[in-house]
C-alpha cells in the first residue's frame, strides 16, 4: 500500500466535511497507524459555503491511529521540526479516502529545542461542543485525550514518530 495517492477528509460532528487534503502519499502501514506524506497536498478549507486552497509546501507527514483519539503531523518549517495533534476520532477509509472527525482541540510544539507543548483552539472546542452538543461522555473523552497527549509526550512516548529520517526522505 505503500506510495499509494490518498484524500483526507476532516469533518466535524455534525458531519459536515470541514476539510479536504488532495493527495497525500501512504508512505508507512501497520496495525497500528497509516503514516501519510502530506507535503505538495492541496488543501481546500471548507467553511461558510467558501473555499479556501492552499499547497502544504514544508516537508510533512501525518501519522492517523487506529485505536486512538487523536492524530499526529510531525513536519519541517522555517528550519525547524514542528509537532501538531489534532484531538479527532480514530480514523477510518471509505470511498479511498482517510476520514476522521475533528474536535478541534489542538496541541502543538513549534520549536524542537524548546519542547514547549501548547495547548490551541480550547474557545473553539467549548464553542463547537455546545453547538454540536457533544454528548458529556464525548466532551470527557476529548478532555482525557488532551490529558493522555500531555502526559505522553512528558514521558517522550512520540519520539519513535519523530522520525527525521522520514522526514528527510520527503525533502525534494
Amino acid at each position: 500500500m505503500s506510495n499509494q495517492k490518498v484524500v483526507i477528509h476532516a469533518y466535524k460532528f455534525d458531519g459536515q466535511l470541514y476539510r479536504t487534503y488532495e493527495f497525500g502519499y501512504i508512505i508507512e502501514e501497520n496495525d497500528e497507524y497509516i503514516c501519510v506524506s502530506v507535503k505538495g497536498a492541496h488543501v481546500i478549507y471548507e467553511m461558510k459555503n467558501r473555499f479556501y486552497p492552499s499547497d502544504i509546501k514544508e516537508n510533512c507527514i501525518w501519522y492517523f491511529f487506529k485505536k486512538e483519539w487523536y492524530n499526529l503531523l510531525v513536519g519541517y518549517k522555517d528550519n525547524r521540526l514542528f509537532y501538531h495533534f489534532h484531538v479527532a476520532g480514530p480514523y477510518l477509509i471509505e470511498e479511498g479516502a482517510i476520514k476522521y472527525i475533528d474536535f478541534d482541540l489542538d496541541y502543538r510544539v513549534n520549536n524542537w529545542k524548546s519542547h514547549v507543548l501548547t495547548e490551541l483552539d480550547i474557545d473553539e472546542f467549548v464553542t463547537h461542543s455546545l453547538m454540536y452538543n457533544y454528548p458529556p461522555k464525548l466532551v470527557d473523552t476529548i478532555r482525557n485525550t488532551g490529558i493522555l497527549i500531555k502526559k505522553r509526550y512528558q514521558e517522550k512516548y512520540f519520539d519513535r514518530f519523530f522520525n527525521k529520517e522520514l522526514l528527510e526522505k520527503q525533502l525534494p
